[in-house]
């Protein structure tokens, strides 16, 4: 499926509102339904004139497009002649309201007003909420109408997988192949010719609805092309159009791709929240008046109050009066109705309709036998990630076609779902002839259960779809791991013979790979996929197990009924001697039963001991998965949208907004340890030592936890949403976002303290030991309060929308994150409490600002525009490195030793080593950086392919000019002297000096080698030089005193590298094994087996470290035994180590990455991000810095350790 046109509509905005009556309102100017039919027939008539003046001119393709243009606009005036405000029920149950239905919409006018300010104000606005909030119908039957009443011309339209721009051009020409000149033309020049028909009174209005189905159903590529063709149009200040996004609130982040092209997408949004209790008073009320339908006196707000919520979901508002409405009875001769008290508590209250709604709908709408075909229909459109998704009516009876359903029974029951409001029906479209149908709205999604097995078939099938789509497009292949993530539902797949041309050919290129490829690493798509598999099959086993241990019952129950036939046999015999016969008989059938009982126990219970081993073992591969995501990645998968942490000295705890349940996570493996169900909407958290508080935006709580037993302590209400906690002064403060106050509560107790009124939509909380401070987003400032008194007593401007704050204990210093200025203010709040220009702190990497977290000199700041994290130095206020974290990071906290970030849109945590806030940026060097050696402050690396070795002071990380050397310099080390050593591996291997303090290289010594010379190192006991020869495949060594070179010792293969540790030589070879050489007799041990392609190595507490490149492993030695003690498992491409002490760290060279481990523990920590191609580490211990060689990028780094 491609596009479906939804609905066009046209008009202008200014200083425009709703009155209750319906009509339209213009700077006072009362504009009724007539004014807006007749600024249409104007639109009609200037479209009917450039069609005319196109045809005198013989211009066809404009002559077309007018015609296009009076299309819409005969579309509109024909939705807005349909009038439902007399007809039917007022209320729209779970459909949008549409364009003809906007007498009926009533609850936004503020929103309404709102979003056409945004709209007057800039050339793109951006309208953002939670799912279900009235997105679509606040832009249908709230904006469009009052832009009609200017004149001008709004095109709605919701691509789905169409690109953008050819759905917009297809609302005025559905067959672009008529028109071949404007179907190739830029957006631009095509809007401007839409434009030129209008005329210059009439602007045109653009209005994206679902835009976050530009990133779940577009292409990369298509992406990229809307996103230039859309600020070609923005930045052209002539063109007299005006654009609106309408999207998720949780991919309102991923605008930050449009960046640069799109200066600054963020800087015109309007978030839609819910309905307040007034407005939603008008949203329950006014429809039924309209139908002369009253409520009786009180019902109203006992419908709010049993909504259990200050902040009411239209959806919830519109079911309950829907069926309310259904209740009233026909009316003969009464003017007016009204729905009572008695209705209401007789359907179950607000509870019982919304808890009961589909099944009610099934139940009296659909026979018995037509009910599960109408729940696998459902089904059918909700996507693998529980979104819901279109479908072609071909696509959803092939869904159903198994149950024995025929296509004209099918097409009666859609149409019954289509008049039941739960399937809406778009209409075709030129590019997809067939009707399409999808869910009526989101929330029917969270009543309908998916099969965990049906699910993931389902992730299979829209994978395919989408490669097929791009086979089509682009003509690529399947991936690896998506080859491996269809291999297990290839069978269960519809395959058409695109996808069966687009699976062969993968298929083909993969084989060809693996006979020319050795190894290869895994990907994060394919190790979530294998956790999920597992879980599935987890999930089968246990429900094995269950089904054993019944079969087990039920034997026993045999075996004990057959002991009661035995029995009664005896008593047989006892008492009827005369049928003794009979009764031995009786009692030897028994036996053999109860024998036979006893057997199938045993077959039972071994099944069931299997199915339990099975099932074990399922959950320990689904945590060897995740342990190996969490590993390589940082990664932890969690609930739905992850939002608020708090850390109780052993577990890491997180709340995830969009679900129903907070999760401890171990901070050391990244497993969940066990889950808290908890009601949805908790949206802060916070510990006190011995509880976990949580604050709960939609129920108006803050809930006291042990975290040690689970169990909920105590449950405070609040004031209305509950946003962020702080604990201080022992005490625990509360934000309340929408009643704009701050309470205080005595934690032991549960007692209110008191609440102080603060500034408009407060957001965050901090302490700076003497007052409490709170962000204020809409004023742009601070407030100050004082905590014993619990008044305000300070205000301090800041930046626009104060989003986080973080105390300084430091410096003294109150950090504020100004979200639309995408900076930092540095606030003295004990001191002057005012902004100067030297507070600002505005780091490149900044791209509205969220979450902020301190950690001695560093500050971790989330950008929620652009999915990354920015470290800053608070002394000296220099940014360091950026690192990628996840969509919407949105919030920050530190467990034991690492740093955590919730990515809100994706599901995911994130660990960073606390390390990575030292990584400096890149100080760029010459060719292929690769071996490197640290003496008196300065690094010396030499450049492969620039024949150079380069020096780096350390101290200010400046890069010194370079020093010519041999060819190929690929080793370095410094003698007991002072003397630089390097090893030139060209055609004329070669070693030679350099003269540290003069810089200066000496004449090479030239080898009789020919190539090899790799790398060399400095062996104390014998005071030599050695090198290894990798095109002799032998050892040999230099005295440094006399430079005259010793006799070639052989080795078994090509060596890799060399080590001197521990009195002894070490040698990695091409046999993937390790040689010790004796320096002094110079006995070779024999070979010591170790992974694929060994590498660097390092010696550490007694043994010996191995990188083994392809394995991504670590072999550990025992130089007593000479074998593997044990294997640790890192990122990919492990090719260098060093030991700084206490951690021994690795250099990851396909990943990008490095990593440390604990060399007693065996520990991996989560990776810390560097630029490409890092080959060798080393470290610095009068610095205590790491050095990192990237040899992909021509560059070094350094990390600076605690």
């Amino acid at each position: 499926m491609d596009c479906y046109r939804l609905e066009s509509a046209g008009g202008r905005v200014s200083d425009i509102n709703l009155n209750a009556q319906g009509d339209l309102s213009i700077s006072g100017d009362v504009v009724g339904r007539d004014k807006i039919v007749n600024n249409i027939q104007n639109i009609i008539q200037r479209a009917l004139t450039a069609a005319e003046e196109a045809k005198t001119e013989r211009e066809l393709e404009q002559q077309e497009l007018a015609k296009g243009v009076e299309a819409v606009a005969r579309r509109l005036q024909g939705r807005v002649a349909e009038r439902t405000v007399t007809r039917g029920n007022p209320y729209k149950g779970l459909l949008t309201y549409r364009l003809n239905d906007a007498e009926l919409f009533f609850g936004r006018t503020e929103a309404i007003q709102e979003v056409l300010e945004r709209l007057s104000s800039g050339a793109l606005t951006v309208i953002h909420s939670e799912s279900g909030t009235g997105k679509s119908s606040l832009l249908q039957a709230g904006v469009m109408p009052q832009l009609l009443g200017r004149g001008h011309l709004p095109v709605y339209v919701r691509p789905y997988t169409t690109e953008p721009n050819l759905a917009i051009k297809r609302a005025f020409l559905p067959d672009l192949g008529n028109t071949p000149l404007l179907a190739t033309a830029p957006l631009r020049e095509f809007l401007r010719q839409v434009t030129n028909v209008l005329g210059t009174d009439c602007r045109l209005y653009v209005f994206i609805d679902q835009a976050e189905e530009l990133f779940t159903q577009l292409s990369e590529p298509a992406r990229h092309e809307f996103v230039n063709e859309l600020a070609d149009c923005l930045d052209d200040e002539a063109l007299n159009v005006r654009w609106a996004l309408s999207m998720r609130t949780e991919f309102f982040g991923n605008l930050a791709s449009f960046r640069p092209r799109v200066r600054d997408p963020f800087a015109n949004d309007y978030r839609l929240e819910r309905l307040t209790p007034g407005e939603a008073k008008m949203a329950i009320t006014e429809p039924a008046r309209r139908r002369a339908v009253l409520y009786e006196d009180g019902l109203v707000d006992e419908i709010l109050q049993d909504l259990h919520t200050k902040e009411v979901s239209p959806p919830d508002i519109q079911l309950i009066c829907s069926v309310l409405y259904e209740e009233v009875p026909e009316r003969e001769g009464v003017a007016v109705s009204t729905i009572t008290r008695e209705m209401y508590a007789g359907l179950g209250k607000a509870e019982g309709i919304l808890r009961n709604h589909l099944e009610r709908v099934l139940t009296r709408d659909l026979t018995v036998e037509r009910r599960p075909v109408a729940r696998r229909l459902l089904e059918g459109l909700i996507s693998s990630e529980g979104r819901r998704v279109i479908r072609s009516r071909s696509a959803l009876l092939m869904e159903v076609t198994p149950l024995g359903v025929a296509a004209t029974d099918f097409d009666g029951l859609v149409s019954q779902l289509v008049d039941s409001r739960l399937l809406r029906s778009l209409e075709p479209t030129a590019e997809h002839p067939e009707t399409g149908y999808e869910l009526a709205h989101d929330y029917l999604v969270t009543k309908i259960a998916v099969d965990p097995t049906v699910q993931a078939r389902k992730a299979a099938q829209e994978l395919l779809e989408q490669e097929v789509r791009n086979f089509e497009k682009f003509g690529t292949l399947l991936s690896e791991d998506k080859l491996a993530l269809l291999a297990p539902r290839r069978a269960e797949l519809v395959v058409n013979e695109t996808a069966k041309k687009l699976l062969t050919k993968s298929d083909q290129a993969f084989r060809r790979k693996r006979g020319l490829l050795v190894g290869g690493i895994g990907v994060v798509a394919l190790l979530l996929a294998v956790a999920v598999f597992s879980g599935l099959a987890t999930i089968t086993a246990q429900n094995a197990r269950t089904n054993a241990e019944q079969a087990q019952a039920a034997a026993q129950t045999q075996a004990a009924v057959a002991q009661l036939q035995v029995e009664e046999a005896n008593s047989l015999k006892a008492t009827a001697q005369a049928e003794a016969a009979d009764a031995n008989a009786l009692r030897s059938e028994a036996e053999n039963q109860r024998q036979l009982a006893q057997q199938e126990s045993v077959a039972v219970r071994a099944t069931a001991e299997a199915a339990s081993a099975e099932a074990s073992a399922r959950l320990s591969e689904k945590d060897a998965a995740l342990t190996t995501l969490f590993r390589n990645n940082g990664l932890v998968p969690v609930g739905p949208g992850p939002s608020a942490f708090a850390f109780d000295g052993a577990r890491l705890w997180v709340s995830n907004q969009s679900g129903d349940e907070l999760q401890a996570i171990d901070p050391a493996t990244g497993l969940i340890s066990f889950t808290i169900p908890i009601s949805p909407g908790v949206s802060a958290l916070t510990f006190d030592g011995s509880r976990l508080w949580a604050a709960n935006q939609l129920l108006n709580t803050v809930t006291a936890i042990d975290p040690n037993t689970a169990q909920v302590t105590r449950v405070m209400n609040t004031e209305t949403r509950p946003f962020a906690l702080l604990i201080a002064e022992r005490r625990l403060w509360v934000v309340n976002q929408i009643s704009n106050t701050v309470q205080v509560f005595n934690p032991e107790t549960g007692d209110a303290l008191g609440s102080v009124a603060v500034g408009n939509r407060p957001w965050a909380l901090a302490y700076d030991g003497r007052v409490v401070w709170v962000a204020n987003r809409n004023d742009n400032n601070l407030m100050g309060i004082d905590p014993i008194g619990v008044q305000v007593i300070y205000t301090v401007a800041v930046g626009a929308r104060p989003t986080a704050l973080a105390w300084d204990a430091l410096n003294q210093r109150l950090w504020v994150a100004n979200q639309d200025d995408s900076n930092l203010m540095a606030v003295d709040t004990l001191g002057a409490r005012r902004v100067t220009n030297a507070d600002i702190v505005k780091p490149a990497s900044l791209v509205r600002p969220g979450d902020l977290f301190i950690n001695e000199e560093q500050l971790w700041i989330g950008n929620q525009g652009n999915g990354t994290v920015t470290v800053l130095n608070t002394v000296s206020r220099q940014s360091g490195a950026i690192f990628t974290s996840g969509r919407l990071p949105e919030a920050i906290a530190m467990a034991g030793d690492r740093l955590w970030v919730a990515n809100f849109s994706d599901n995911t945590l994130r660990a960073f080593d606390l390390a990575a806030g030292n990584l400096t940026g890149a100080i760029k060097l010459g060719l292929h950086p690769r071996s490197m050696a640290y003496a008196n402050g300065v690094l010396w690396v030499a450049n492969v392919d620039a024949n150079t070795v380069q020096p780096v002071l350390t101290a200010n990380n400046t890069a010194l000019a370079a020093i010519s050397v041999g060819q190929l310099p690929r080793g370095l080390a410094f003698d007991n002297r002072g003397q630089l050593w390097v090893a030139n591996s060209g055609a004329n291997s070669s070693v030679q000096t350099i003269n540290p303090g003069a810089r200066q290289a000496a004449g090479p010594i030239t080898l009789d080698i020919g190539l090899g010379a790799r790398e060399i190192v400095f062996e104390p006991t014998t005071t030599r030089m050695w090198f290894i020869n990798s095109g002799g495949n032998s050892l040999q060594y230099i005295d440094p005193r006399t430079y005259t070179v010793g006799r070639e010792i052989p080795l078994r293969a090509p060596p890799f590298n060399l080590l001197a540790a521990d009195n002894r030589l070490w040698v990695a070879t091409s046999l993937n094994t390790v040689l010790m050489v004796d320096p002094v007799t110079q006995e070779i041990s024999d070979p010591i087996p170790v992974g694929t392609n060994p590498g660097g190595m390092e010696f550490v507490n007694g043994a010996l470290w191995v990188a083994n490149f392809e394995d991504n492993s670590i072999s550990i030695i025992d130089p007593v035994q000479r074998v593997v003690s044990e294997t640790v498992f890192v990122g990919a491409g492990p090719s260098g180590l060093a030991f700084d002490g206490e951690r021994v760290w690795v250099a990851n060279f396909r990943d990008n990455t490095v990593q440390s481990i604990d060399p007693v523990s065996r520990a991996v920590s989560p990776p810390i991000p560097v630029n490409p191609g890092p080959f060798r580490i080393l470290y610095a211990a009068d610095e205590r810095k790491l050095w990192i060689s990237n040899f992909d990028d021509n560059s070094v780094q350094s990390i600076k350790l605690p």
